[in-house]
């Protein structure tokens, strides 16, 4: 009897220790992706956004399509659309009726890629 209750005590210790973390997730500090969205949001709301809004918005907020997917001002809507901005603002391609954008912005664009690739 004194071992069935030896062995128990023993599985109910390993299950505590094994419960128990020590890993990163309790030193205060957020997930990696938590932390990667929150950059990725930083960086549009206050350097690529105001881009957004000044070359792209008049023609991409609300024309294209009832849904507003192409309004690449909400985060979200720019999210999910990164890698295209970049590759069609780096090729020139858009804006479509207007000059290529200054290298400075195209790399905006591209730096914004590069923040959203980490979260996923």
């Amino acid at each position: 009897m004194k071992r069935i209750f030896g062995f128990i005590a023993i599985i109910f210790l390993l299950g505590i220790f094994a419960c128990s973390s020590s890993s990163d997730d309790d030193d205060g500090m957020m997930p990696d992706n938590d932390q990667a969205l929150i950059e990725a949001q930083n960086y549009f709301n206050n350097t690529l956004r105001p881009v957004i809004v000044d070359k792209c918005v008049s023609c991409h907020e609300g024309k294209h399509n009832k849904n507003d997917r192409f309004n690449f001002s909400v985060f979200t809507n720019a999210r999910n659309s990164a890698t295209s901005m970049f590759n069609q603002v780096d090729a020139g391609t858009m804006p479509k009726d207007g000059d290529k954008l200054p290298q400075s912005e195209i790399d905006m664009f591209e730096e914004f890629r590069d923040l959203v690739n980490k979260i996923n």
